[in-house]
């Protein structure tokens, strides 16, 4: 897992300031240890930071992503983050019906990527990749 130390030492390098609301949202993500929205990561640093506001951890968002430390998951119209784990690279599955997220390894997109780079010489950007679909339960709760 990443952690917390090697996040700030990439910020330092990128000349990021580190506050204490940036620590925050790193915390909290980091202790999520899966999928987190972005109110719920509001929720957890405003109990204590109460002077954080939504539009703070939303801008601390944006930057962390930018400087590929987190991710962004789009599940059924809302949006999660999670720490991008550079020995861990994995993309999403979501169920439709239930919305659970699943991991994907990226070796299964490999093959696409390259025949996309290949046949079409575009460089397709698989950084944050999900597939929607039904998962097995609710395929099988589905032909009954």
């Amino acid at each position: 897992m990443t952690s917390d130390k090697t996040v700030l030492e990439r910020l330092k390098q990128t000349g990021c300031r580190i506050t204490p609301q940036r620590l925050l949202v790193l915390e909290t993500i980091t202790k999520s240890n899966s999928h987190i929205g972005a109110n719920d990561i509001f929720e957890q640093v405003s109990q204590q930071y109460p002077n954080i506001d939504i539009t703070t951890v939303y801008r601390i968002l944006k930057l962390f992503k930018k400087e590929e430390i987190i991710t962004e998951v789009k599940m059924n119209e809302r949006k999660y983050f999670e720490l991008i784990h550079p020995n861990k690279l994995h993309h999403h599955m979501v169920c439709s019906d239930c919305t659970r997220p699943f991991d994907l390894h990226p070796a299964i997109l490999n093959e696409m990527k390259n025949a996309i780079e290949e046949q079409y010489n575009f460089k397709p950007d698989f950084t944050s990749f999900t597939i929607s679909g039904l998962c097995s339960s609710c395929k099988t709760a589905s032909k009954k």
